[in-house]
């Protein structure tokens, strides 16, 4: 019978690995599972964690996705919402930075969006002109290579009668 859940334990980890995250000591002492089971869980979930394999990782969501969860967060009570935020391997200071996110981009009108998406369209745009160019470049080269061995086959043909 597992006394801790995947998630639980996979949120543990993940908070170690993140730079400038707590030592397995410190851990520890702040969830009260013992150190030799947290290197455990880093063994065996350090892969897991590190390649992103359940993108829950709280800078890896979209706006949407932070809504909800902000709202998910709302009417639950401080017993509740260390659970809740235990369960999705997050910390009280992403909602904070979450709200002010969502307030920013509600203020905005989605304008810094809009200018994001003019700016990829514009890197996109350079790209596929490179592209084009790099397409044309390579058909020149492989024009020249063919004639040249037609030249060469030719050549090495009237030179034997």
């Amino acid at each position: 019978m597992a006394r801790y859940s995947v998630n639980f334990k996979e949120a543990v980890v993940r908070k170690m690995l993140l730079p400038g995250g707590k030592g397995v000591q410190a851990t520890a002492e702040e969830t009260g599972v013992s150190a030799p089971t947290l290197y455990g869980w880093i063994r065996k979930l350090r892969r897991t964690v590190e390649m992103g394999e359940d993108r829950t990782g709280p800078n890896e969501r979209s706006l949407s996705e932070k809504l909800e969860l902000l709202m998910e967060s709302a009417n639950l009570g401080p017993d509740a919402l260390g659970e809740w935020l235990r369960g999705r391997g997050v910390h009280e200071e992403h909602l904070k930075l979450w709200r002010t996110e969502v307030r920013e981009a509600l203020e905005s009108g989605g304008s810094a969006t809009r200018r994001d998406l003019a700016q990829s369209r514009g890197e996109i745009k350079a790209l596929e002109k490179e592209v084009r160019r790099k397409d044309k470049a390579l058909a020149e080269l492989t024009a020249i290579v063919v004639l040249k061995k037609k030249l060469e086959t030719l050549l090495g043909e009237e030179k034997e009668p």
